[in-house]
């Protein structure tokens, strides 16, 4: 059933006077409710319930979301999921749907949200102000004692001669320049680098695979909720970047990386190690989302840069545009991708449905800067306009309902499907007959290029580091960064697939570029 579609349902429940449960989906309000493990028990909204730290569901930006109070700014009321530390929903008192009453944990125990308990569980939401920074820095100095008195910090064994290398990044989630770090992880010599990978979190699909090759250190481990609330508050919202530094951050390397804009390089910046490298991902001056985020403006974001020995952008065009809105210098290096091993892993065994007509494949995070909402507009009017195609669309992200809603709304079930995150996507990406980019802003895109190594040509719009990767249209199409840009296309491929015949020869040649040791070495002669 499409998300909105059944929110309708709940809505209509709730106004008639009863009760509902439901499931949770969704990690962001984790940890105090798991995806797909944590049940709530909704009521009728009444002011009486209105205090800092009780759990909504409430309508922002056309959709329905659950999530906690954190402030009362006058009439506006502002909500946060725990686990997301820089968005925020400000809304007014009408558009609260429901209340969380209780919850229920995956043993079926349950929780009143009016109780003592559930006001201890959301102990770091109730504090506020003073009283609040005076509780979570009482806790950071005594997790200080307690980890000197337990001797936290174990001494770090290794080859005395090789390089230490820090490399910070908030997560090893399943984004590309996640991927990125966790290649160099594995294939980094190791007989000249000491290497330490740093997150927030413990959690990520490259976590396995980055413990694996180098030592892997998150600054919060703990599975205790409390525990995790009050330490994941204080490293995001209370605690100087410079604290944090020093209460949290693996210390002693020659040199560190911010591997990711954003809080990484506002936190290494802090840092007193002369040798600081920051690496950039993202076109900053097309998709400026660290300001306001995690920047109060341009003018602090540079200053966090210029603390940097080396500003390092994943393509040419994202060091113009770095360099254009800092004033700074910046050098290029571009990603390293094991091309034996995604070739290797496209040759695997797997069931694919079996291909009936022309096979268009994207890949990517479902959230807005991916554009999959107008990529699913243009798969309509392809549709409507009579051309046989299919499209997959391989990830998961925030935007997977309200994609899933469109496809039901418009009829599309038949023509695209959302195949959800794939440990192994490439023999999927290898069936394709092209790969679809509908991106805003890319700084380098990872799986456009992983589609040019298993020799299948790429429709994209123009984004940051296209042009490098493709030619003057050599190996792909690049067209404008409009919502129907993709249309002419993909239409054409459609109704003459033959005209991909010499872009596929020319875009395995291409692949042929991007070997391991080639894009690795510059790297290493940076770190080195």
């Amino acid at each position: 059933m499409p998300n909105e579609q059944f929110f309708s349902i709940v809505e209509k429940s709730i106004a008639s006077g009863e009760s509902v449960e439901i499931r949770v989906r969704g990690s962001s309000m984790y940890p105090a409710l798991r995806d797909n493990s944590h049940r709530v028990v909704l009521v009728p909204w009444k002011r009486e319930y209105l205090r800092v730290g009780m759990m909504a569901l409430i309508r922002w930006g056309g959709r329905h979301v659950l999530h906690r109070l954190v402030a009362i700014q006058g009439e506006v009321l502002v909500f946060r999921g725990d686990n997301l530390p820089y968005t925020v929903e400000k809304v007014g008192e009408r558009d609260i749907v429901a209340f969380v009453r209780s919850v229920i944990d995956p043993q079926g125990r349950v929780t009143d949200s009016r109780g003592w308990r559930f006001a201890i569980a959301s102990g770091w939401a109730v504090l506020s102000g003073r009283p609040r920074a005076i509780f979570l820095a009482k806790a950071a100095s005594l997790r200080v004692r307690l980890g000197k008195l337990l001797s936290v910090k174990k001494p770090e064994s290794g080859n005395g001669n090789r390089i230490k290398v820090l490399f910070f990044i908030e997560s090893l989630v399943g984004g590309g320049a996640e991927k990125i770090l966790a290649t160099i992880a594995g294939h980094i010599d190791k007989k000249r680098f000491d290497v330490t990978v740093c997150s927030v979190t413990d959690t990520g699909i490259h976590v396995e695979q980055v413990s694996r090759h180098v030592r892997f250190r998150p600054m919060i481990r703990t599975r205790n909720r409390l525990l995790y609330s009050i330490l994941y508050h204080l490293i995001y919202y209370v605690l100087p970047p410079g604290w944090v530094y020093r209460l949290f951050m693996p210390q002693g390397r020659d040199v560190e990386v911010a591997f990711c804009e954003g809080f990484a390089t506002r936190l290494l910046a802090r840092s007193p190690v002369s040798r600081k490298i920051a690496w950039v991902h993202t076109d900053l001056e097309s998709n400026p989302w660290t300001q306001k985020v995690v920047y109060r403006s341009v003018e602090e974001e540079r200053e966090a840069y210029s603390k940097y020995s080396t500003v390092v952008c994943v393509s040419e065009t994202v060091r113009e545009s770095f360099m254009r809105r800092f004033g700074l210098e910046a050098v290029t290096l571009y990603n390293p991708l094991d091309s034996e091993d995604i070739v290797r892993r496209s040759e695997e065994k797997v069931a694919l449905p079996p291909k009936r007509r022309i096979r268009f494949v994207s890949s990517g995070r479902l959230v807005e800067q991916k554009g999959y909402d107008r990529l699913l507009k243009v798969a309509k009017r392809l549709r409507d306009e009579g051309c046989d195609f299919e499209l997959w669309i391989l990830g998961d992200g925030e935007q997977m309902d309200s994609l899933r809603a469109f496809i039901a709304e418009a009829g599309l079930g038949d023509r695209v499907a959302m195949c959800g995150f794939m440990d192994n996507p490439y023999p999927w990406v290898a069936s394709a007959d092209a790969f679809v980019c509908s991106s805003r802003s890319e700084g380098y895109s990872t799986a456009a290029t992983e589609a040019i190594i298993l020799g299948v040509p790429v429709v994209t719009t123009l984004c940051s580091g296209m042009r490098e990767l493709l030619g003057d249209d050599e190996y792909g199409w690049i067209v404008g960064n409009e919502d129907d840009a993709l249309y002419e296309p993909l239409k054409k491929i459609a109704d003459n697939p033959a005209c991909l015949r010499d872009l596929k020869s020319r875009a395995k040649r291409r692949g042929g570029d991007f070997t391991l040791s080639a894009t690795l070495a510059p790297i290493e002669e940076l770190l080195a």
